[in-house]
């Protein structure tokens, strides 16, 4: 049960520059009924209460309509979801692993600071209509941030081996995230975006589990009053930094090329066509 208050608020104080802020306090309950007899020996504590407070702030300023910054910091709180704390030997993902919850966990806590700059250009006497970009650059501390790491757990007199959700203590991720658009007229338009994150758990040395690699998408669009066409090619890097606790394995990149499209044929009634992978590459 979740109950939790929130206040925000906004200072305009003119034409170039705002603020903008907010705080959020939650009391999360967590209650298990009925649990089984193994997962009560494991635990003793089932109704764990947390207080969890978190905060905002954001100062941006605009050099002009088409230009602007933004400073962003956070703090962000939460407790454990009902998987992670409550789960009992049960697959939930797509490793097949068994995973096993822990009421006991701390809220996860992540400090962040972040940066974004949008941008856009208007052409004249050009084939080019108007290009826009954004990007983003952020740093987040993560304390007792919530993962899963393989165990050996006694139960019912048998050892077994069971993803058990724990906290770490230290841990931080820093990436960034660009966009862009070019819009050559109201039919033909490229759009893409390149996003690359770095993570590490200090506490055990190594990445993050799931941490994704670095990716790239560009996708060309043509569009009329009767149907709309998407190209799309998609670039994703090979991961090397992997979480071993967690039994990762490192990837190698890959290329994809989809196409999807949407037909009008009356005001009521759409049709849609895609092919997903047109180069059939195993990924």
């Amino acid at each position: 049960t979740n109950f939790g208050g929130f206040v925000q608020g906004s200072w305009k104080i003119n034409r170039a520059h705002k603020i903008e802020f907010g705080a959020r306090l939650d009391r999360n309950e967590l209650k298990i009924n009925q649990p089984s007899s193994a997962f009560s020996n494991l635990y003793s504590d089932l109704n764990p209460i947390d207080w969890n407070w978190s905060a905002t702030a954001q100062y941006e300023y605009t050099f002009n309509p088409l230009n602007k910054i933004k400073f962003l910091v956070g703090r962000g709180v939460r407790s454990g979801d009902m998987i992670e704390r409550s789960i009992n030997q049960h697959s939930v993902g797509m490793d097949g692993a068994n995973y096993l919850g822990n009421p006991y966990l701390k809220p996860e806590i992540n400090h962040q600071m972040e940066i974004n700059f949008q941008q856009k250009f208007h052409f004249t006497n050009s084939w080019i209509e108007s290009f826009s970009w954004n990007a983003s650059i952020y740093q987040s501390f993560l304390k007792d941030y919530i993962v899963a790491s393989y165990q050996k757990i006694e139960i019912d007199q048998t050892m077994k081996d069971l993803k058990v959700f724990t906290n770490v203590e230290q841990a931080y991720k820093t990436g960034f995230d660009l966009n862009w658009l070019l819009k050559i007229n109201s039919h033909f338009e490229l759009n893409g975006t390149l996003n690359y994150i770095y993570t590490e758990n200090k506490d055990w040395n190594e990445a993050i589990a799931l941490t994704p690699p670095l990716e790239n998408n560009v996708t060309f669009t043509y569009r009329n009053k009767w149907s709309n066409w998407n190209f799309n090619y998609q670039y994703v890097n090979h991961q090397n930094k992997i979480a071993k606790s967690f039994q990762e394995k490192i990837s190698n990149s890959y290329n994809l090329l989809n196409f999807n499209s949407t037909y009008y044929i009356t005001k009521n009634l759409n049709f849609n066509f895609a092919v997903e992978n047109i180069l059939n590459e195993f990924y």
